[in-house]
Formats: structure tokens, sequence, C-alpha cells
């Protein structure tokens, strides 16, 4: 729906995260840690750094 809100939409994603499995959840933590690993090797000098709202 495009006339959704972002808080209505954050609401409703994060009701579905936890009405999921815990196998299902542990699935895609175990992808996001391999996808930071492999991120953290091809990168490894890299370093968040949010810009500022006048840039």
């Amino acid at each position: 729906n495009p006339h959704i809100q972002n808080h209505d939409m954050s609401k409703r994603l994060g009701a579905a995260w936890n009405s999921e499995s815990h196998e299902v959840r542990e699935r895609y933590r175990a992808l996001a840690k391999a996808y930071k690993e492999r991120h953290n090797k091809m990168h490894p000098d890299y370093r968040y750094s949010p810009r500022k709202p006048s840039e």
C-alpha cells in the first residue's frame, strides 16, 4: 500500500518478524552474520560514517 505511513509499516513488519518461528529467525540471523563477515573481509578498513542532514 503506497499510502501507509512509515511507523505503521514498521509495526507490521515487527509483528511479522515476531510471529516467525525460531528456526526462520535463526536462519536470517545466520545469513546476516555471513554477509557481515564477507563485507568485513572485502572492506577491512570500512567504518560507517553517516552524513550530516546538511550534506
